[in-house]
């Protein structure tokens, strides 16, 4: 019993210390902002020139939303308490490494690549709005081939999308969290 007192110590100090200095997750400052079991609706600018890559990007909106703060989405902006206006300003994918093996068979190709997604996101609902543009990049390796799948770039893409949408995520809780006042209320 004695070896797991400094164990239980460690782990109430910690709890307290959680509790005790007022921390709230990202999330909590979310909601504040969007709304407490909130409708969701997404608006999807489609590219013309990349809807596959739209599509893959709504995709990934729509999984952080429910995921990351348990957002119900609408298939009507009507039924909506938040709408979110998103579109895709940039995909790009680039070599960033190449096979050094000379007695490899894909010597000299391209076995690591980087794909970057750059997204604009707007939100409204009843009680506020903001616009962000964030960008972010997703790493990714091509065994045995000299070739990048279909498969491989979508799946970059999504994730890119689904990384650069946290940062979506992460400003509105710091505008949330600016918007409190030291008492905890929110100023308006």
């Amino acid at each position: 019993m004695k070896k797991y007192l400094p164990l239980l110590f460690s782990f109430s100090l910690l709890a307290f210390s959680l509790t005790a200095c007022g921390y709230k997750p990202t999330t909590h400052y979310v909601k504040e902002e969007l709304g407490h079991n909130s409708k969701y609706y997404v608006n999807m600018k489609i590219a013309v020139n990349s809807a596959k890559n739209s599509v893959i990007i709504k995709d990934a909106v729509n999984d952080a939303i429910i995921s990351r703060f348990g957002g119900k989405l609408v298939s009507k902006r009507s039924e909506a308490d938040t709408v979110m206006d998103v579109s895709l300003n940039s995909v790009s994918t680039s070599a960033i490494q190449y096979d050094t093996d000379s007695s490899s068979s894909t010597y000299g190709y391209a076995n690591l690549y980087r794909t970057t997604v750059s997204i604009s996101v707007g939100y409204s609902n009843e009680n506020s709005n903001g616009s962000f543009s964030v960008s972010d990049s997703f790493e990714f390796a091509v065994d045995g081939s000299a070739t990048v799948s279909d498969t491989a770039k979508f799946q970059a893409i999504k994730n890119a999308a689904s990384k650069a949408f946290d940062k979506v995520i992460s400003s509105i809780a710091v505008r949330s969290f600016k918007s409190e006042d030291i008492n905890g209320t929110k100023s308006k």
